[in-house]
Order: structure tokens, then sequence, then C-alpha cells
């Protein structure tokens, strides 16, 4: 699983085909638009086991409580969040990473302007 979610998260930079090796991967981009708008969430890329999003806040700016089905991973490119995860509050940085299991109840805020890669990593039916 690992292997996936490194494999997805490098895919995600630029949006375009590579052909390396005869191996045909994706490049994603992920600009960084805080300069000329707030908030912004959406959904970069996804395949049958994944989904992967880009939410990128100004600082004070924050993500309501909710819960995902899937596990979650959260890999913050730059900036710090305060992430909430059944009651507990934690920081991230880019020198952190945080898994959720399914339907935890979390909700983050932008300590600083952030820019986060969200993996929701499906169960297999």
């Amino acid at each position: 699983m690992a292997l996936l979610i490194w494999k997805c998260y490098i895919n995600c930079l630029e949006n375009r085909r590579l052909n390396h090796g005869g191996i045909i991967v994706q490049v994603f981009s992920t600009p960084y638009v805080l300069g000329t708008k707030s908030k912004q969430a959406g959904r970069i890329f996804g395949e049958q086991q994944f989904d992967v999003m880009n939410i990128q806040l100004q600082t004070g700016e924050e993500i309501p409580s909710h819960k995902a089905d899937e596990d979650v991973l959260i890999i913050v490119k730059s900036g710090k969040v305060a992430f909430t995860v059944e009651g507990q509050e934690t920081e991230l940085t880019s020198e952190t990473l945080l898994h959720m299991s399914p339907s935890e109840i979390h909700s983050l805020r932008a300590v600083e302007d952030a820019d986060v890669i969200v993996v929701k990593i499906k169960q297999p039916m």
C-alpha cells in the first residue's frame, strides 16, 4: 500500500503522460493558488483503489468536521495545519504525515498558509 501511495503522490505534480521504459505514468499539476484566491479544495486524480485531492488554505481558514469512508493519508507540502481527529489536535508540517482509519471524525485549520495532499485509500470490495 505504501508503494501505491508514493506512486500516486509522485504522479500528482503535473498533468501529463510520460513513457518511462515502456511504462506510461501520469504526472499532475497542483499549482499554488493562494496568492490569487482563498481556500482551494479539489480532486486531482483517482482510480479504483484511491483518490487524490489537493487542499490549499490561507492562515485561519478551516475545513469543518467530517468523516471519510476510506483510510486517509495527509501529506503537507508546505505550511502548517492543525488537524483534529476524534477530538485530539496535532500540528502537521512538511516533516510529518497523518494516517486516519475509516469513519474517524476530523477537521483542519491552517496555522500558516498551507498546501496539503489528501490520499483516500478505498477499501477492497
